[in-house]
């Protein structure tokens, strides 16, 4: 796993036992009739979308208070059931959430728009991955095997956002960030998150923004006097 930061970051991983997703699934969507006839009934495997997904506040609440408490209860089993399934639960509402997502793609077929779904999921990632590059369209598409048409109707369908408006958010996020950041002339923030030149970086910039990147950096500066 590949982490992209300018600082040493901390990685805090989870492997669930493999019936766990499937158990806590069909608590979540059998009635309780069903649940107590046949409370022992083989569990469907869960297969979750190949995507990034963005932390939810509860999940990362749940993440931290685990971490936390790891070194004092790490051998109580009971607790740590109690722990894993608490988190797979939100994961699994999470992965249902996508399928609502799916429902906005043109596709007549549940697998097809499934499919479609996890290819324009591999077009969202690389966009995330590349923003900062001179990336094109064909190049976006050949990520996910999709045609440059066919990426964009669907990537705007999903996400309410074309790759270009996406890309353009991605970097002025970035450029935000930087900006605060005196160490940095706004020539290298224009290079680094993928413009040619500061002149590029600032129409953009005062487009989204409504001031230039120079005066954006006077009122951090301001601020923090």
């Amino acid at each position: 796993m590949l982490i992209d930061q300018e600082k040493d970051v901390e990685s805090f991983c989870l492997f669930f036992r493999e019936e766990l997703a499937g158990e806590v699934l069909r608590t979540l969507i059998t009635s309780t009739n069903d649940l107590l006839t046949d409370p022992y009934r083989e569990r469907d495997t869960v297969n979750f979308f190949e995507k990034t997904y963005c932390i939810s506040p509860i999940l990362s609440e749940q993440l931290e208070s685990f971490k936390n408490q790891i070194p004092v209860l790490k051998h109580d089993e009971l607790w740590m059931e109690e722990k894993y399934i608490s988190i797979m639960q939100t994961l699994l509402i999470e992965h249902l959430n996508t399928y609502k997502e799916i429902e906005n793609l043109h596709a007549l077929r549940k697998s097809t728009r499934e499919e479609l779904y996890r290819r324009i999921s591999f077009a969202h990632d690389y966009v995330r991955a590349y923003y900062n590059k001179p990336i094109t369209l064909n190049e976006i598409a050949r990520s996910a095997c999709l045609s440059p048409n066919h990426l964009l109707r669907n990537y705007a369908s999903l996400y309410r956002k074309t790759p270009f408006q996406h890309i353009t958010e991605l970097r002025i996020e970035k450029a935000l960030q930087l900006l605060s950041r005196p160490e940095w002339n706004i020539t290298e923030i224009a290079l680094e998150i993928g413009y040619e030149n500061p002149v590029s970086l600032t129409k953009m910039f005062r487009k989204h923004v409504g001031v230039s990147p120079s005066q954006y950096r006077k009122k951090v500066i301001l601020a923090k006097t």
